[in-house]
């Protein structure tokens, strides 16, 4: 059966009347687009201002007027829109681009974000020269206490900066005995981001990397610019 879509974009509230004013739309509503969901083809562009979403009228304060009992109505978060929206449900919306009022309509995708939310996720781990490496995920951050990381942290901003394809992000979390690294530290959620000068995908391309090695140097390069 499908599963629940969820919203493409990101967005910003216009509070005040300058910022209505700077993106044309004084008097109307509408939400700022900050970021695009590159794994959706939606049409969207950073800078839309959202004005209509299924029909829809949103507000500056990014909430959209719920009916209830006997004429009256609430105003909730826009998000409400798609609580009960499933894949492929088709999201008419008007936006407000470069002066202009444009009308769209994608259809809502799953969410596929860098680093995984799904429990089922399977806890898959590399070890290269005593250097424990595995794939964030949502399980694992909450398992080892490490939101604030900042390696945790960046990749949460980062995730819609490209399409998820086939990558993860990739990080140590923890260091076995080894002659290669005796007398080295890392920092736990230090993030793997090259083998030999190319940049890791996931953890299966860092394998592959490691198996297809025929150099006499295996060099992994971390975060901050260390190598070992």
């Amino acid at each position: 059966s499908p599963g629940l879509g969820s919203p493409p974009f990101r967005w910003q509230k216009l509070e005040t009347e300058d910022m209505r004013s700077y993106f044309d739309v004084f008097g109307r509503g509408g939400v700022r687009v900050t970021a695009v969901d590159p794994n959706v083809d939606s049409g969207l562009q950073p800078d839309d201002i959202v004005l209509e979403l299924f029909g829809e009228s949103v507000g500056f304060d990014g909430k959209v007027a719920v009916p209830l009992a006997q004429g009256e109505s609430e105003r909730v978060s826009l998000w409400f829109l798609f609580c009960d929206k499933f894949t492929n449900t088709a999201c008419p919306c008007l936006v407000r681009r470069n002066g202009e009022d444009v009308r769209l309509s994608f259809h809502l995708q799953p969410a596929r974000p860098l680093v995984s939310v799904d429990p089922a996720v399977p806890n898959e781990f590399l070890i290269v020269a005593g250097l424990v490496l595995q794939p964030m995920t949502m399980a694992y951050i909450g398992d080892a206490e490490a939101w604030y990381s900042y390696e945790v942290m960046r990749a949460l901003h980062g995730m819609w900066d490209a399409a998820t394809a086939d990558r993860q992000v990739v990080v140590v979390t923890g260091m076995l005995s080894h002659e290669v690294n005796a007398g080295m530290a890392f920092s736990r959620e230090d993030g793997l981001e090259s083998i030999n000068g190319e940049r890791v995908r996931s953890l299966r391309h860092a394998s592959e990397l490691v198996d297809s090695c025929t150099s006499d140097w295996l060099v992994l390069g971390v975060s901050a610019k260390n190598l070992l």
